[in-house]
């Protein structure tokens, strides 16, 4: 970047009427430039605000002062300072200066847009500026490969975000499949623990049953049962009782028969012995 010589204000200074200064601001005007050719702009920067105290209406002194501040990095304080003079300038010349620097403190701080609006219009006031051409193509060739770069980013922050969206809506599908595996596995769980406890119903009453067949007789007829420590009443028709009846005497009958016929075969064991 090229900022604009103070030797064009001095330039100026020296072919203003000396009554329109006064003699003290124009000797510390130009004692103050001398200082600035040397590079001691703190002690130009003094004079030039010496200047402004006198008279604050002074465009010179207030561009000059721009500059010495300018070239100890106090930029935004530099611009105050060229605005001020844009203020009071009347000339279009004076005008695409102050512009030019202006241009050029936003150029330091890498603010690319500013500096292309300062720059625009210094050459409305100067179109033939070739300083000032070659700065504003330079910012708009930075503003470009900013934009470019802010595109780039903005870019692979979406393909990032693409990717993270990828990987969630991966994670909602995987921790959506393993609840339905746990969903199925409960269900076949809870299928299993039915049938245990239907096969479990169905040993019981199999138990039960074989316990009934146990209690029956070898005949097929139940065993006598008690309730309360009895035994439990056997009821019988009168047909039944009857044969009953007539089987028991038969049977007695057997046995009567058959203990004669045993007595009788005793008797005559005994006659036949020999005395």
């Amino acid at each position: 970047m090229m900022q604009k010589k103070i030797l064009h204000i001095v330039f100026c200074l020296l072919c203003l009427p000396l009554v329109s200064l006064g003699q003290e601001n124009y000797n510390l005007l130009k004692s103050g430039i001398e200082k600035m050719q040397a590079e001691n702009y703190s002690d130009a920067e003094a004079n030039f605000r010496k200047v402004i105290e006198n008279n604050d209406t002074i465009k010179e002194a207030y561009f000059n002062l721009g500059n010495a501040v300018y070239k100890q990095e106090r930029l935004e304080e530099a611009r105050e300072n060229y605005e001020k003079a844009l203020s009071f300038s009347t000339k279009k010349q004076d005008k695409a200066e102050a512009y030019h620097n202006i241009g050029n403190s936003f150029m330091q701080e890498e603010k690319w847009e500013e500096s292309i609006d300062a720059y625009k219009n210094a050459l409305k006031n100067n179109p033939k500026d070739m300083d000032t051409k070659y700065n504003l193509v330079y910012a708009l060739q930075k503003l470009q490969k900013e934009q470019q770069q802010q595109q780039q980013n903005q870019d692979k922050e979406q393909e990032q975000d693409k990717d993270q969206d990828k990987n969630e809506e991966n994670k909602d599908e995987e921790k959506n499949e393993n609840q339905k595996d746990k969903g199925d596995q409960e269900e076949k769980n809870e299928d299993k623990n039915q049938e245990d406890k239907k096969e479990d119903e169905e040993q019981k009453e199999d138990d039960k049953k074989n316990k009934g067949e146990e209690d029956k007789r070898e005949d097929g007829e139940p065993k006598d049962e008690k309730e309360n420590g009895e035994p439990k009443e056997i009821k019988l028709s009168k047909e039944e009782a009857e044969r009953l009846l007539r089987a028991i005497e038969n049977e007695e009958q057997k046995l009567q028969d058959k203990k004669k016929q045993d007595e009788m075969e005793l008797i005559k064991i005994q006659t036949e012995k020999d005395w």
